[in-house]
């Protein structure tokens, strides 16, 4: 058999190719670049190239009359590519091609596309419409291509004899078996590995798929994919609410951190999120715990059913989250790392919408996330300094933070002479030292509860006078960070709450210093003149 194959420099075109030549068949390999085609391949007797474009018209002639039997297409738009442009470049190289193909009785097609375009045997699951949603927002032109490719190649005559395959994400995972099924069958997988895709569709032509054919719709998912090896989410998941969270996700709560967290959470960490939902199931559920807190805090008075929804995926991602804690992997550290960092935010954000729960009665949950991206970087340091966390791993050299040479500013120095004989001075001396620095460098204002140290954190959960009156000043730094919607809400309400304590005058040995410093911090953040 000959084959025409279009995309032989890329994984999936250069690996058919190779199976095609195992078997004895010959390639002919349309290409912009032949440099590219692995040299294994392009020093092959039976493989020959024709180098050119889908708009060059002598290049699509040479390629029509090449004496192939089957055209072959591993082609798609650019990986990254916006493609903002409405001229659809690949469709158009197909509407060229094709009848010139059909000119010389090249009637056998096999071309890839995704499931963007759907047909009537489908019914997609809520991944699948988040999914096509995602690439209809952030990738236009990548949507628009694939669903006119669709839409032209299903228009052809039954005189063609077209095969349309669709893949999900693409993975450079070992080849394993496919099978073809449609959307919703329960058979369907998000990704599948460029081998798999190569080896299956190679296959199709020993038998398993005859040149007489009927023309045929196939989505190719793997029958035993890695990603699916625990449970999936038994909580009933409304498709529409869903939908409507992650668009919350994707164009605000995302926003919740500093610029650079925002890209790794926008890009990275919602990624693995749907594409690895089955297996991080507590990823995806993070997210969507801290944005329906955010979907209440715009909501206002109308925020209960939010707030029901924040809880339901929190009480379903803590169990599993603890769960993975008990074996940190380099495959899902990240992962970890980004839901500690979300489910840490959920416990200091949930009592300022709660009308029940306390700030203080928050803090032991926040404990087991503090100590849990302790644990993580401990463990996984290594790993998290490799992907997308390098940065936050390596902040600064705590040596540096704790440094005598960096004057204390006016409002840290109550701190100090609060309580100048307590056993513990050496613990609160660090945590004031790093606070301060934080007020220099609101950049560390969020990490300061991650780098304070152990030491205080336990201070801090046993509610020492001291360790409040701290937590309480980082409560002011949280209410300076404008950019941060829930800071400035946790800020305010955490000064509100603890200041009533210290200025009561019901805290032993908490003289007129405390209460001064009290007035400090409320005035910082507006709950006094």
């Amino acid at each position: 058999m000959h084959f025409l194959v279009l995309g032989a420099t890329g994984a999936c075109g250069s690996r058919f190719c190779q199976l095609a030549l195992e078997e004895g068949h010959a390639v002919t390999a349309f290409v912009r670049n032949a440099t590219k085609i692995p040299p294994t391949i392009l020093q092959n007797e039976a493989v020959h190239v024709i180098e050119g474009t889908l708009d060059d018209e002598p290049s699509l002639e040479r390629a029509s009359k090449c004496g192939a039997d089957t055209f072959v297409s591993f082609a798609g738009p650019p990986v990254g590519e916006k493609g903002t442009s409405i001229l659809q470049p690949l469709t158009n190289g197909y509407k060229a091609l094709i009848p010139k193909l059909s000119s010389q009785n090249i009637t056998r097609l096999l071309i890839l596309c995704t499931p963007s375009y759907t047909c009537d045997s489908d019914t997609p699951s809520f991944l699948w419409r988040l999914g096509a949603w995602t690439m209809k927002t952030f990738s236009p032109g990548q949507y628009r291509e694939m669903v006119s490719v669709g839409v032209y190649l299903t228009s052809l005559s039954d005189t063609v004899q077209w095969t349309l395959f669709r893949v999900g994400g693409l993975t450079n995972g070992a080849e394993e078996p496919v099978e073809a099924t449609y959307l919703g069958s329960g058979r369907d997988k998000m990704w599948i590995g460029r081998g798999s895709v190569a080896s299956f569709r190679h296959a199709q032509f020993n038998g398993q798929d005859p040149a007489d054919a009927r023309p045929q719709e196939q989505p190719q998912f793997p029958a035993n994919s890695n990603v699916a090896k625990t449970t999936p989410i038994e909580r009933k998941r409304n498709q529409i609410q869903d939908l409507q969270i992650m668009h919350h996700w994707c164009t605000k709560t995302s926003y919740s951190f500093s610029e650079k967290l925002h890209a790794i959470f926008l890009d990275d960490i919602t990624n693995t999120a749907l594409s690895q939902h089955n297996t991080y199931t507590y990823l995806l559920d993070s997210i969507f715990a801290l944005t329906s807190l955010h979907m209440a805090s715009d909501a206002h008075e109308s925020n209960s059913d939010y707030i029901k929804n924040a809880l339901e995926y929190q009480n379903t991602a803590v169990p599993a989250f603890r769960s993975a804690l008990e074996n940190v992997t380099e495959s899902n550290c990240d992962a970890l790392f980004a839901s500690a960092i979300l489910l840490m935010t959920c416990a200091i954000v949930s009592p300022l919408l709660s009308k029940q729960d306390t700030t203080a009665s928050s803090l032991l949950l926040l404990f087991d996330f503090v100590k849990g991206v302790h644990y993580i970087i401990s463990t996984g340091r290594e790993w998290l300094q490799n992907g997308p966390f390098r940065e936050f791993i390596t902040i600064h050299p705590v040596e540096e933070l704790l440094s005598d040479e960096i004057p204390l500013k006016p409002p840290i120095q109550y701190l100090q002479i609060l309580d100048p004989t307590n056993a513990k001075n050496n613990v609160y001396d660090r945590a004031i030292k790093i606070l301060n620095y934080c007020f220099i460098n609101d950049d560390l204002a969020i990490p300061w509860l991650l780098i304070v140290g152990d030491e205080f954190m336990d201070e801090l959960q046993n509610r020492e006078p001291l360790a409040l009156m701290i937590y309480m000043y980082w409560g002011v730094l949280l209410s300076r960070l404008d950019g941060v919607w829930w800071a400035k809400l946790a800020g305010r309400k955490l000064v509100g709450e603890l200041s009533v304590s210290i200025l009561s005058g019901n805290i032993p040995g908490c003289g007129k210093e405390w209460k001064e410093a009290g007035i400090w911090a409320k005035r910082e953040v507006g709950l006094v003149d």
